[in-house]
């Protein structure tokens, strides 16, 4: 007896909660969102994806979605949270990819984070995230490691990107050398780095020496690191016109 009321009891409680956020369903809709987190996405792109049905849209519907469904496959996004601040009121909060640069490959950018792999394959440019050149790959599969020729190769890869984004360098585009040398180009000028020796303490001093750079077109040869920058030369060109 004793346990057929608990199960009364229990499905007493469910149907009336079921009842309520029926009830709840008819009056209240999410009507204001709050974004945090997103920067490679604009927020109407991210509701289209996280609401991508009217139903959706509905305070009691998407709280259970988001409770016990699947979240949105988005682009660029790797999960997110929901608060909810009210009845109507909701708060994403966006964790989106560690990416570190791209390659053009069949026509897509395929973009990898600090670990070499392929997380996002898009048409899609992001702004401030560098485009690798000269890399020529047979097959670039999405959610695996960069198919580099060798693991020197590769590391280079890692070692170059991850600095660029360390040190919050604005580069346009990154080419590596089959010798191993480093070339950034950074709008119109092109920043000879010679090998990965020093690269962090480099890449530290391009970026105080950034600033100077706009406007600017020639060749910056960072080749020998000196630690007062005196060996640092700059070769100016006039810009061409686009």
């Amino acid at each position: 007896m004793e346990k057929r009321k608990v199960i009364k009891n229990t499905a007493i409680i469910v149907g009336g909660l079921l009842i309520v956020l029926f009830l709840l369903s008819l009056v209240f809709s999410v009507k204001e969102i709050t974004w945090e987190g997103n920067t490679k996405m604009e927020e109407e792109q991210l509701e289209q994806y996280i609401f991508s049905k009217k139903w959706q849209k509905n305070s009691a519907a998407f709280y259970l979605k988001n409770q016990f469904g699947e979240k949105a496959s988005i682009p660029f996004v790797e999960t997110y949270e929901v608060e909810y601040l009210s009845l109507t009121h909701v708060k994403i909060i966006v964790y989106e990819k560690d990416i570190v640069a791209f390659i053009k490959y069949m026509g897509y950018n395929m973009y990898f984070d600090k670990d070499g792999i392929v997380v996002e394959s898009s048409t899609k440019n992001l702004e401030g995230v560098p485009e690798m050149i000269g890399l020529n790959f047979d097959y670039i599969g999405l959610n695996s490691p960069l198919p580099a020729e060798n693991e020197g190769l590769f590391d280079l890869i890692l070692d170059v990107t991850q600095s660029v984004k360390k040190y919050e360098v604005s580069v346009d585009r990154i080419y590596l050398s089959q010798k191993g040398e480093i070339y950034l180009y950074i709008q119109d000028v092109k920043v000879e780095m010679g090998d990965k020796s020093n690269l962090n303490e480099k890449m530290a001093d391009l970026r105080d020496l950034s600033p100077n750079l706009e406007g600017k077109a020639g060749v910056l040869d960072m080749k020998e690191y000196n630690e007062n920058r005196s060996g640092y030369t700059m070769k100016t060109e006039k810009k061409k016109k686009k």
